[in-house]
Formats: structure tokens, sequence, C-alpha cells
């Protein structure tokens, strides 16, 4: 929880809105003597709170919004630090520029490296002081003058961009009915294009939450949206989803962009053809199953999302088997596995024998939950397979209900291998024990 007393709040216009050792080899020569001291390892610096949760969604409801420079940080007690913040820009909220807040806020984590330094400039959202007693200890004298950063702490961000500012600003600018109808969904467009990555994603939150985004958007907001997909400065992540929420949307120019980032070199070719797999017409049967022979692993994913003609299914199988990428196995078999479901245990079942834990385990966690219908097949896996196999069949178990407990109850007492035996037992909650009445 962060904390701000404000030490000089001061009237002015503001909006209603609140935001060990090895050995040496033998026959190796000794160091010499004259040899400096080797130097300690540097410790391995600690992330500190991240920060950028919630700051849109927390800005509708705070009572201040500014940005401002971090000085001197000092500790309160166990958990609570304070420090002075120099607002420099204020967007809700009634301190202005040239105030001095008193901030404070608690590191949960003693081994995390506090979150604030001196001379950082961050964008913070403020909210009213919690009524717990620990704050009324701590600032007895702060009285309503002492405020929280919003969302838990979480509502901040550090050194944010002068785009960052200026879209937040106009954001929060509005009048709310604005903000929920079509002026503030191209403001959230905008945010997609141009504000740090942690606001970007808010406000993808918030468009994916539109039912009637392609309307609100309209062709300006969308063309915005699809220019954030676009743009090779964006976040990789923030540009797929962009992508994928224009393709859901139907928007005007979405098959272009989604052509031309599908091509060769892009670092969204992937993202590109599930987008395309999305639009209506967007790929043609046989465009889908020529991505089933791409070199991108990624991509080959994709192909196998994608092909759906039940004449793929041979080749799908072939993929789960042979494929060089187990992301690739694991995805060829899961498809195989929901669209034929026990149909399709003789091709997928061998599966859990495959070199990679990942495709093992996730085979047979999908298995598992067709229920019922799997508990049979697994457990002859258990009793007739390979030990890999059987251990992954085990988990398979854990999914299938109450009929998939009651084989591994059976299997906890009965099986010959104590490793079985014991992850049948971790997997009903029970610690390995090895009193299961076998001898060796």
């Amino acid at each position: 929880m962060i904390l701000a007393t404000g030490a000089a709040l001061t009237g002015g216009a503001g909006s209603s809105l609140g935001l060990a050792q090895d050995s040496a080899p033998q026959g190796a020569p000794a160091a010499p003597a004259t040899a400096p001291p080797i130097p300690p390892a540097p410790a391995e610096k600690i992330v500190r709170a991240a920060g950028g949760q919630g700051i849109l969604a927390s800005a509708e409801r705070a009572l201040v919004v500014a940005t401002g420079t971090i000085a001197n940080p000092r500790k309160l007690d166990t958990s609570g630090w304070t420090a002075d913040l120099a607002v420099d820009r204020r967007f809700v909220g009634e301190t202005a520029a040239g105030a001095t807040l008193q901030i404070a806020w608690e590191e949960l984590a003693a081994s995390r490296q506090v979150r604030f330094d001196q001379g950082e400039r961050i964008l913070v959202v403020l909210e009213p002081l919690p009524a717990q007693s620990l704050w009324q200890k701590r600032f007895p004298d702060a009285g309503r003058h002492v405020y929280a950063v919003a969302n838990r702490g979480e509502a901040f961000l550090r050194s944010p961009t002068p785009s960052t500012l200026d879209s937040l600003e106009h954001y929060l600018a509005m009048a709310g009915d604005a903000r929920k109808g079509q002026p503030g969904v191209r403001r959230l467009a905008e945010m997609v294009a141009s504000s740090a990555h942690a606001l970007a994603r808010e406000a993808l939150d918030m468009l994916e939450a539109r039912t009637d985004l392609a309307a609100a958007l309209g062709d300006e907001g969308g063309a915005i949206l699809l220019q954030a997909a676009r743009f090779e400065g964006r976040d990789p992540a923030v540009r797929a989803r962009a992508l994928q929420l224009a393709a859901k949307s139907g928007l005007r120019g979405v098959k272009e962009a989604a052509l031309a980032l599908s091509q060769p070199g892009s670092p969204l070719r992937a993202d590109a053809y599930r987008a395309l797999g999305i639009i209506p017409h967007g790929l043609t049967p046989e465009q889908a199953a020529k991505l089933l022979e791409d070199g991108d692993p990624e991509v080959r994913v994709v192909g196998v999302i994608l092909s759906t003609d039940p004449a793929k299914r041979e080749q799908i199988a072939k993929i789960a088997r042979t494929d060089a990428a187990a992301t690739v196995r694991l995805m060829a078999g899961t498809t195989l596995l929901i669209r034929y479901r026990d149909a399709a245990f003789s091709e997928v079942l061998p599966m859990l024998d495959d070199e990679d834990v990942s495709v093992r385990t996730g085979i047979a966690r999908v298995t598992g939950q067709l229920g019922s219908v799997a508990v049979e097949p697994l457990r002859d896996v258990v009793e007739k397979g390979s030990e890999k196999a059987a251990l992954a069949a085990v988990a398979g178990l854990a999914k299938a209900g109450q009929e998939g407990a009651l084989a591994l109850v059976s299997i906890s007492k009965l099986h010959p291998s104590e490793a079985i035996r014991a992850a049948a037992d971790l997997t009903l909650g029970k610690g390995p024990s090895k009193a299961h009445g076998h001898t060796h």
C-alpha cells in the first residue's frame, strides 16, 4: 500500500475525477602466491515492484493523478517507507505543479529492492488513505491529507514518456460519458499506439470489453488501432493483441494489415496468420494447410489450429509424432483430442512417451479432462507403458474425475513400481510412503 500526505496541497482547477568452492583438478598448477584475490560475484539485483497496474481504472475514482520526482526515500518501520514527491504536472485533483507531497508505501517483500529511488520521476494515482490503525500510527498528524497509491500500491509508472502523459491527459480531461463513448474509445486506441506498454495493455483490456468496438472506433479509430499493430517500435505482445482485436472486430483494413505482417521476416507472422484465420475468407483451406510445412514452429502451430479439414487428420497425427518442435507436437496432439475425443486415443496416447516432458504432461492433462472415457486407456498406459509414460498417465488420471481418483488409489497400493506408487500418492495428496505391502 502506498500513501501520500499533502505537505503543500494548493488550490487549483481540478477535475472531480480521481486517478561451494570447487576444488582444483588434480595436477593443475597452484595459483601464484601473489595472485590477487578473486572478487565475490556481484549480488543479483532483486526486482522491485513493477507498478503499471490498473492506472486507468483507478483514475476513474482517484483524488490525485500527478507526475513528480522522488526525494529523500526513508524507512518508517518494518514494512513502511516514505519519500517526498515534487509534483511537476497534475492531471486530476487540487494539488498544483510545484507542490511537494509526502508519499508512503509498504514493501511487504523484505528481500525486494525499494520501489522508488532518489531522483526518480513517476506518474502516480492516489486515493484516500485506508482507515487501518497502522497508517494512523505512522502518520498521526496527517489526517485527511494522506493518500494511498491506488490498486494496492501498483498504480504508478516509472519515467513516463511525453506521449504517454499526453494521451492520459486527453483521456482524463473528458467527461465520464465521453470516455465511455466514441471519443474515449478512440483515445484508448491512441494509448495502444503510443503510450507506455503497461498503459497500452490496460487500454487493450478496456477495448476488448466492448461489444460494439467497430462502431465505436469508426474508420478513423480503427486505423489508429491497426497503426499500433504495424508499428515496429511497439511491444510485440501489444502489437499482436491489437491485431487480434482488430480481426475479431472486423475492422476495415485488417486483412491488408495481417497480410503485410505475415510476410517473411515479420516478427508477427504467426499472429498475422491467426488474425487471417479469424477474418472471413482470410485464408483458403489450401493456404492454411501450407502453414503445416512452414519453417517457423509458431506458424506450424497456427497451421494445426486452422487446418480443420478432416482430410488433414492423418497429417496432423504425423506432426504430433514427428515434428521437431515440442510446441507443435503438443498442439497437434491436443487438437486431435479436442476434435475427435476418444477416437484419437490410438494416435495420441503414444505421445505420453514423448521425449519432452511438456508434451507428456500436456497430452495427459487434456486426455484426463475428457473424463471417464479416458480412465481405462490411461490405466492401461500405467500398467504397460514405460515409466515416463506411466508417470504422465498418472497425472492424466488426476484430471479424470472420481473414476480417475479411484484408479489412482488402486495404483498407489498395487503397482509394482515404487516410483509410480509414490506418484499416485502425491497426486492423491498423500505424502510418499514406502509402506505399500511390497518387498523388493
